[in-house]
């Protein structure tokens, strides 16, 4: 048996155990950070590659189907559940390469999709709401019931009892297992709505006084009333099945009413009448006098009440006008002509006695007048003449309350220069007769109109329109037409609308009066406002692959004569850029990546768009040689580590060029570089050198013969 010498031995433990230390040394691993820490989607990984040795590629598997070749990706998950990160390390060792492989095994937290309901959210009378969460996967939960009280529970049923009527917002605030949040705000859920009780016009008569009452109860639930009660206040109390009932007061007073409401739900309210029957005896002693009883049209007459305990008295003059009041000594002048009746009834506490009617004997014309304005000139006002009692011998004067001349026709037109409100006279006399009488009417001049206060403005501003120069209370109500197509009717004099087109607009204006002496009026604006809007666009480069830079386009469109005074990108994983067209980012994870675009010009108008992009994976390449130099005219293997297609693009003196494994025999020192690339589109590049030793020409001459001393060519 042969032995290894001992030289031997310690020569191959070295060379043993140095390729252990080698492979030891060839370990892949890394580290990462998380955005936000819990885990919890959307959650952002930095991931730090902490492998050992100097690896020739990394291979990055996310476990959903996106991958990356960087050395420290970044990745996004926007779904929960398990994820398993792997990263395989790819070393050269002798005769080739060999792989190192380590994975971590994570759990990505769901943000919890908050929902919760409750047995009863409306309700007549204050009661206590039994809410249930269906939230899946929670764990702990925090409710704001919207009344001040706020508690954590891990129940997922959960009462609480509202002590006052309103309503609520309540807020659920759910953590689930993995530590994650989400919240949900229902505005206005839990609705509290007592009944409303509205009496019909209080009562008043003479003892003993047949009172009648008519109630109505509403409340915003649905909550029909199904009994009636009633304290009459005089002791007496009765229950209906509806809102009418009749009760008869046998003693003068005054009376509060008491109603109370018993609703379908068992809510009960009750609504008091303060000084809601009056219940008097007649007063006594009741007449009245007319001082003069002939007089003119126009002219005051003095009326006289007597009456013994009266506290009120009401007057019917005969002319369609009627009074009532405490005074018993009062003046009324006589619209009307002829022998008029007036009639006085004197009350006390409701209980009225009529008094023997009186004559007054009434002469003269009564002006009335009719004012209409034109339809086709705004300005001009139409004056018909309608009053009683009018003969031949009649005279009229109009004063159209502008300082023009008096008018002496029986009718009237007139044409005013100047906006403003007119009080219009008509005086109708009698040649003969020195009664006259006047009758007065307000007639507006005014020239409808209406502004924005501005005329351009950038998309999705607001405009405020205000309707100018048109009295309040002559309208009916106001129609927008604008010229995006929105159509709105309101009877407020200010609108407030949103411009979401960009564009020149026609818009319109209809006014609508409730007189119809005054026709509507119509205001259009041609090209009354522009919407100023940019428009934010952009495109990427034709191959968009992970690892390498991506190049944005800048599509966007200017409104015309404004440049964009601001850019802001988001092109996500925390990168920003303020440039036009930004420098191509690089995006180490393959898969969908969120960008997008702000712009603002030069009058404050923005815009913005946003779009997915998609990153592909990139290939990986490395290239090697077997050997570092070679003698001129010997071959050396070349090698190209590749998850792609491989293309030599130095061809010559190869054996192949869409090859991994190729033999080149170089003539002198030469570099050959190799491409890799995808069904995507996506290449990348590598080389390696290669030293050519040229070959060493030795001659030799004959041999020569010398003796020793002597010298020799």
């Amino acid at each position: 048996m042969k032995y290894l010498p001992a030289k031997s031995l310690w020569i191959f433990l070295f060379l043993s155990l140095l390729q252990a230390n080698s492979l030891l040394a060839q370990k892949a691993d890394f580290t990462y950070t998380a955005s936000p820490g819990n885990l919890c989607t959307p959650v952002t990984l930095t991931l730090k590659n902490t492998s050992t040795g100097t690896p020739l590629s990394y291979n990055w598997d996310f476990g959903d189907g996106r991958t990356s070749h960087d050395a420290n990706p970044q990745v996004t998950f926007t779904s929960g559940g398990p994820v398993k990160i792997t990263l395989e390390a790819v070393y050269k060792v002798t005769g080739g390469t060999t792989t190192s492989t380590y994975w971590r095994d994570l759990v990505v937290g769901t943000t919890p999709v908050v929902n919760f309901s409750a047995d009863v959210t409306k309700s007549c009378k204050v009661f206590t709401a039994n809410f249930t969460d269906a939230t899946p996967g929670a764990a702990s939960r925090t409710w704001d019931f919207g009344d001040g009280t706020v508690i954590t529970t891990s129940n997922a049923y959960t009462p609480h009892q509202y002590t006052r009527a309103g309503k609520y917002d309540v807020t659920l605030t759910v953590t689930n297992s993995n530590g994650c949040t989400g919240t949900l705000k229902k505005a206005a859920y839990i609705d509290i709505s007592l009944p409303e009780i509205v009496m019909s016009d209080p009562q008043a008569g003479c003892v003993p006084f047949n009172a009648v009452f008519n109630a109505t109860s509403t409340n915003g639930i649905s909550d029909p009333v199904i009994s009636w009660a009633w304290n009459f206040g005089d002791g007496n109390t009765s229950s209906t099945n509806s809102g009418s009932t009749t009760h008869v007061y046998t003693q003068t007073g005054t009376y509060n009413v008491a109603v109370t409401v018993t609703t379908q739900n068992q809510c009960v309210v009750t609504t008091t009448f303060d000084k809601f029957v009056h219940a008097g005896n007649p007063p006594s002693n009741v007449s009245f006098t007319v001082s003069p009883n002939s007089t003119c049209v126009g002219d005051p007459v003095r009326l006289l009440a007597n009456a013994s305990f009266a506290d009120t008295y009401t007057w019917d003059f005969g002319d369609g006008e009627t009074a009532t009041g405490s005074n018993n000594d009062i003046r009324h002048t006589f619209n009307a002509n002829g022998t008029l009746t007036v009639k006085m009834k004197a009350g006390s506490n409701g209980c009225f006695t009529n008094a023997p009617s009186a004559t007054v004997n009434v002469t003269g014309p009564v002006s009335k007048f009719s004012a209409v304005r034109d339809c086709s000139d705004k300005s001009k006002f139409i004056f018909t003449n309608n009053s009683i009692g009018t003969s031949v011998n009649s005279t009229y004067q109009w004063d159209f309350g502008d300082n023009s001349p008096l008018v002496n026709t029986r009718d009237a037109v007139h044409n005013y220069t100047t906006p403003g409100n007119y009080t219009v006279r008509l005086t109708i006399g009698e040649i003969g007769n020195n009664c006259s009488h006047s009758s007065f009417q307000t007639v507006y001049y005014f020239r409808a109109d209406f502004t924005a206060g501005v005329n351009t403005i950038c998309r999705s501003s607001k405009a405020t329109y205000e309707v100018l120069n048109v009295p309040l209370g002559l309208v009916a109500s106001y129609s927008w037409r604008f010229g995006d197509g929105e159509v709105f009717t309101t009877t407020n004099q200010t609108y407030i609308k949103t411009w979401a087109t960009a564009g020149s607009f026609d818009n319109q204006l209809t006014i609508h009066y409730k007189d119809p002496a005054y026709c509507d009026d119509i205001v259009y604006k041609p090209a009354d406002i522009t919407i100023m809007a940019p428009q934010a666009d952009f495109t990427t480069g034709p191959v968009t692959c992970a690892g390498q830079p991506v190049s944005f386009i800048n599509t966007t469109i200017t409104s015309p004569n404004i440049p964009i005074a601001d850019w802001y990108w988001d092109l996500g994983n925390g990168q920003t850029s303020t440039a036009k067209t930004p420098p191509g980012m690089k995006y180490t994870t393959s898969g969908g990546q969120a960008i997008k675009l702000v712009i603002t010009d030069a009058r404050n108008c923005r815009d913005s768009v946003s779009k997915i992009i998609i990153i592909h994976p990139t290939p990986v390449v490395t290239a090697s040689a077997s050997q570092p130099k070679i003698c001129e005219g010997n071959s050396v293997n070349l090698n190209a580590l590749s998850d792609g297609t491989v293309q030599w693009l130095t061809s010559s003196t190869i054996s192949c060029v869409f090859c991994n494994d190729a033999v080149a025999t170089p003539l002198v020192n030469t570099r050959y570089r190799v491409q890799a690339s995808n069904v995507h589109g996506c290449t990348v590049l590598d080389s390696v050198d290669v030293a050519v030793v040229p070959k060493v020409n030795l001659s030799v001459s004959n041999d020569t013969f010398a003796c020793y001393g002597s010298s020799c060519n």
